[in-house]
Formats: structure tokens, C-alpha cells, sequence
């Protein structure tokens, strides 16, 4: 498991880096063809998908970078097997359209080979990210700053009655 340690080094390394905001260790870590990727749609978000080669995912990058920004970030558990890493990740990540901080979590799954990332994809929870990537594309007076107050529901209107069928005085005796 010498590699699955030293692999690791890596990794903590590349973290580290990521939480001072210097890239530089991920890139000197990834093979040229490498491929990195968030797991979404990228017709829901544009930094997402997969993408190849370190000038693309420099591009991924730069796009995540205009909208989020990780105010804390730590690498919580890394564990390592042979050619495989996984991590728990995440910390707080402040939307720089909104400027909200919110707490965000990733489970990282990077493959080596000959000791370079040639495969590193995020998890997360993509469906609220899509929602925050979506209520940045609004314009600024339509995105709601507070959640409304509830209302009270009205009590619902009852049916008028129907009229009377009584005929007025005594009825009739059928024979």
C-alpha cells in the first residue's frame, strides 16, 4: 500500500493548497490528459461535467471561481487504497452574486496513475447548487432576499344552500 500512501501525501497536499486558494498543487499532481469533474449537468450548471486536459479544467475552474468562493474549507477524512482516493471535503462557501455563506459538503473520488491524478470527480449535492446557480441568472430585483411570510389560508367559502323545494302550505296526499 506504498502507493496508496503516498497518494494520499498528494492529496493532503493538494488540499492544502485549495484552502489557501493556490492551484498549483493540483495541477503539478494531475497528468496532462487528466480528467477532472463535478458531478452535474452542465446544462444546469456550467462549471460542471467532466473536462479534460489542464487547460479545460483550468476553464471549469475559473467559471466555479466567478460564482463561489470557499470561505473555511477542510479535508475531513481522506482514505486511500492502492490507485484510489476518496475524501470527505467541504467546509463554507460564500456566493459571491448573493454574498450568502453556506455550508457545503463533497465526497472527492480520485484515481492515480504512475502517481498522477488521471481521474478526480466531485460529489455533491447538485440539485441545490443548481438552484443557487438558477437564482443567480436572475436579475438582482426579481431574486427574493427573505422568505415570505406565510399566510394564513381564508377559511373556504361555503356553497350557497339550494333553494327550497317545500311547497309552501300543506303538502298533498298522493293516491
Amino acid at each position: 500500500m506504498a502507493g496508496g500512501n503516498r497518494n494520499s501525501e498528494v492529496m493532503q497536499s493538494i488540499y492544502e493548497g485549495y484552502s489557501r486558494g493556490d492551484r498549483a498543487p493540483f495541477f503539478a499532481a494531475m497528468a496532462e490528459d487528466g480528467r477532472f469533474g463535478f458531478a452535474a449537468r452542465r446544462e444546469d450548471i456550467d462549471f460542471a461535467g467532466m473536462w479534460t486536459g489542464h487547460k479545460n479544467i483550468a476553464e471549469s475552474l475559473t467559471k466555479l471561481a466567478k460564482r463561489f468562493q470557499w470561505q473555511k474549507f477542510r479535508c475531513r477524512e481522506l482514505i486511500a487504497d492502492g490507485d484510489r482516493v476518496v475524501a470527505l471535503t467541504g467546509g463554507e462557501v460564500k456566493c459571491l452574486v448573493s454574498d450568502c455563506v453556506m455550508p457545503f459538503d463533497m465526497v472527492d473520488v480520485i484515481r492515480f496513475r504512475d502517481g498522477k491524478i488521471v481521474e478526480f470527480v466531485e460529489y455533491f449535492d447538485s440539485a441545490f447548487l443548481r438552484d443557487v446557480v438558477a437564482a443567480q441568472a436572475k436579475p438582482k430585483s426579481l431574486r427574493r432576499q427573505a422568505a415570505p411570510k406565510a399566510r394564513k389560508k381564508a377559511a373556504p367559502k361555503r356553497a350557497a344552500k339550494p333553494p327550497s323545494r317545500k311547497a309552501k302550505g300543506k303538502p298533498k296526499k298522493r293516491k
